[in-house]
């Protein structure tokens, strides 16, 4: 989303059409000591203001308002003397032309959040992609930095996943994936994040979690899907390594590569385990 974009999405529904209608007055209140200036084009600025964050409805009251406008300031003009139901057929059309736009910036709108939408969403799971985690992680830190909460970053990787789709084809090793996926989803609370980083590999976001709760989460998730790979007929473990930062990291590539270095030691040694470790504090072992 554009900069202009999310700053105006961010603004208060009630305090953006209050804006609008303003400037619709101020419009209205300029055409009335000059009726005979055309200001028509002027009004497409207030209804672009919210036809696209608000919609089309909000956009159709602005256009109401603005045609109304137009059509008071037309009526004291030199056309109201020569033809008395003119300002009010042009007043219409007025209408029948900002609804029309109206219409066409909030379907415009609609499309680019759908676009802005798909393109933080991995198309084989369902679940966010790295994109969309990376900027959770990075709205993570900030809000660590500013209230002081710890949390918790894991990551988890398919053990000899490249086999599966060997044996059974990529259709299997997809489906695997979405199982997994799905598992997390019924295991984590709805403030916790599960993405697809890439290929067999998930990341984790735990907001206001310690290293106890977060071992016991993501074990538990670990006993779920080895359980229904073993019932698929298909023996699929994961390795994985949770960080909890008791204080915000430097940065989201630190944060990741933290909880990276945690889930590579369970891979050189023994996979299909969990490593969950605490700042600021050494890596344990491996």
């Amino acid at each position: 989303m554009n900069p202009v974009a999310l700053a105006l999405h961010r603004v208060p529904r009630p305090l953006l059409l209050l804006t609008a209608l303003a400037l619709v007055a101020g419009l209205g209140a300029a055409g009335y000591y000059a009726p005979d200036w055309s200001l028509s084009i002027f009004y497409l600025i207030p209804i672009a203001l919210v036809a696209g964050p608000l919609g089309f409805r909000a956009g159709l009251g602005v256009s109401a308002a603005s045609a109304a406008a137009l059509t008071l300031v037309e009526s004291r003009g030199t056309l109201a003397h020569s033809a008395p139901l003119l300002p009010w057929w042009n007043g219409a059309a007025h209408f029948a032309f900002f609804a029309v736009t109206s219409g066409l910036l909030a379907s415009l709108q609609r499309e680019l959040d759908t676009e802005e939408r798909l393109s933080r969403i991995d198309p084989t799971t369902g679940a966010p992609n790295r994109r969309a985690f990376l900027e959770a992680v990075a709205a993570e830190i900030a809000r660590a930095n500013r209230y002081g909460k710890s949390f918790a970053v894991g990551v988890i990787d398919l053990d000899n996943f490249k086999a599966i789709n060997d044996a059974y084809g990529h259709e299997a090793g997809d489906e695997a994936l979405r199982v997994l996926v799905q598992l997390l989803k019924r295991n984590l609370r709805n403030v916790d994040l599960v993405a697809r980083l890439g290929g067999d590999e998930f990341g984790l976001l735990l907001p206001e979690t310690g290293q106890e709760g977060a071992g016991i989460v993501v074990g538990k998730l670990q006993d779920d899907y080895t359980a229904a790979m073993q019932k698929s007929g298909r023996a699929l473990t994961f390795s994985g390594g949770v960080m909890v930062f008791r204080e915000p990291p430097e940065s989201v590539t630190a944060a990741l590569g933290a909880a990276d270095e945690l889930m590579y030691r369970i891979k050189r040694g023994r996979k299909g385990g969990i490593l969950t470790a605490t700042t600021p504090i050494e890596l344990p072992a491996a």
